[in-house]
């Protein structure tokens, strides 16, 4: 009998585990904010279409939030109502993106030809390359258009 509960207690660290490997997301469900930043130049304004963001579990498997709408991502779109172990966001576009941004006094426009995007979220999230991109317009110099991911509790 006792080297079945001395069996059990040595099992039990292997049955509780833990997820110190991705970002939870437990009671209240959570949001995902997406926006584009440039580093250190400003952008103003964006325009792109988003079709969907597919979550991607820790666990395996994959959730699609269907969006079908034009966004701003410069100011950012919300997906809502998110709830579980999230390793991974992936961004379908639908369109090309166009930035208006602004370097200091000199204005300038971006167009990204990106058809998906992904952001790690393991363990939290990091920005990732948002591109190709062109110079449509003025002059631009730096960091490239990033897309980042802010997690956060309803």
């Amino acid at each position: 009998m006792h080297s079945i509960r001395i069996a059990a207690l040595l099992l039990l660290p292997l049955v509780v585990g833990t997820t110190a490997h991705a970002t939870l997301m437990t009671g209240n469900p959570g949001d995902a904010t997406l926006k584009v930043d440039v580093g250190s130049n400003t952008l103003t304004w964006g325009s792109v279409d988003l079709d969907k963001v597919r979550l991607h579990w820790c666990g395996g498997g994959f959730t699609d939030h269907n969006v079908g709408q034009n966004i701003d991502p410069v100011a950012g779109h919300t997906i809502s109502g998110i709830n579980g172990d999230v390793c991974g966001m992936t961004v379908f576009w639908d369109s090309d993106a166009e930035l208006d941004g602004d370097d200091g006094g000199t204005t300038y426009s971006l167009e990204v030809t990106a058809t998906t995007t992904y952001v790690d979220v393991d363990p939290s999230p990091s920005p990732s390359a948002y591109g190709p991109y062109t110079v449509t317009s003025g002059s631009f110099s730096g960091q490239g258009p990033r897309l980042e991911i802010e997690l956060s509790d309803q």
